[in-house]
């Protein structure tokens, strides 16, 4: 019984890393795509004024 827990155990973790990087992933492409696109707009609004 013991050493069911402890396979279970381990099946968890890995699961709950993966959902962890597999976020870190997600946001650094959030970030990314902010910054690629932002100069953009800013320029626009800059060269507006």
């Amino acid at each position: 019984m013991l050493e069911n827990f402890l396979i279970s155990l381990e099946i968890l973790w890995k699961g709950m890393l993966g959902i962890f990087v597999a976020s870190i992933i997600i946001w650094l492409a959030v970030v990314i795509m902010e910054k690629v696109t932002s100069d953009k707009k800013t320029n626009k609004e800059s060269e507006q004024k």
